[in-house]
């Protein structure tokens, strides 16, 4: 792996440029080499959807049906439903820009 070596001014303008997208979208897809490599994603909404596939996860291991209820009331109770558009437009978002690159 080769290392790129850039001005400290231009790293921090770079990370300035990163933080302010995060802020307004959610969401940043860093590229090398027109390749995606790092997601960014802002760390409350990074929380919201790691627990939104902790339910996921209890509901496709609940053996019963009082598992699958408990698992939609927590997932209820988190309101992951709420972040239903936002993931959405996010895959839809790193989908276009898959094709684009």
């Amino acid at each position: 792996m080769t290392l790129q070596r850039i001005p400290l001014t231009e790293a921090a303008r770079r990370l300035k440029q990163i933080r302010q997208i995060v802020q307004v979208q959610g969401l940043v897809v860093l590229t090398s080499h027109d390749k995606p490599v790092l997601i960014v994603v802002e760390v409350e909404r990074g929380k919201q959807l790691l627990e939104g596939v902790q339910q996921l996860a209890r509901l496709l291991a609940a053996d019963n049906l009082l598992g699958f209820a408990r698992a939609i009331g927590a997932a209820d109770e988190q309101r992951l439903g709420v972040n239903a558009d936002w993931i959405g437009q996010a895959l839809t978002d790193l989908q276009d820009d898959e094709r684009v690159s």
